[in-house]
């Protein structure tokens, strides 16, 4: 997530913790997903469940 963060201005270690609770806060979570290469990563799932068409796993387990 943090190539995310810097990607957007969010650059120093402080900034991008306060940044990820006030998005937690504001009902987003942090998500394992799989990408194309059925590789595990983490991500940012909105309160919507944006971005859709991302393989959440925890939406696709049992």
């Amino acid at each position: 997530m943090r190539v995310v963060f810097e990607r957007h201005g969010v650059s120093t270690k402080k900034a991008q913790q306060e940044f990820l609770n006030t998005l937690k806060n504001n009902g987003w979570e942090t998500a394992e997903f799989k990408k194309p290469n059925r590789m595990a990563a983490k991500g940012l799932r909105s309160p919507d469940g944006a971005p859709l068409g991302v393989d959440w796993m925890d939406k696709n387990d049992g």
